[in-house]
């Protein structure tokens, strides 16, 4: 009985090992989720910016064609 009961123990500790892992594992993962959201954003920005840039050298080229002619 006593085998049994410190079989259970350790089963039990290394169930709480396991779910402790998993636990810190989930934090970590959430965290970079979130980095990679914050990352996700920045990116967003940038494309925003790019765009802007290509219609303001698509206008520039269709005043400078329009010039020309």
């Amino acid at each position: 009985m006593q085998k049994q009961l410190e079989l259970e123990d350790d089963e039990c500790t290394d169930n709480q090992a396991a779910v402790d892992e998993l636990k810190a594992n989930e934090t970590q993962i959430k965290a970079q989720i979130d980095a990679l959201q914050a990352e996700n954003e920045a990116l967003k920005g940038v494309l925003g910016t790019l765009l802007e840039r290509q219609e303001a050298i698509k206008e520039d080229l269709k005043r400078k064609q329009e010039d020309a002619q």
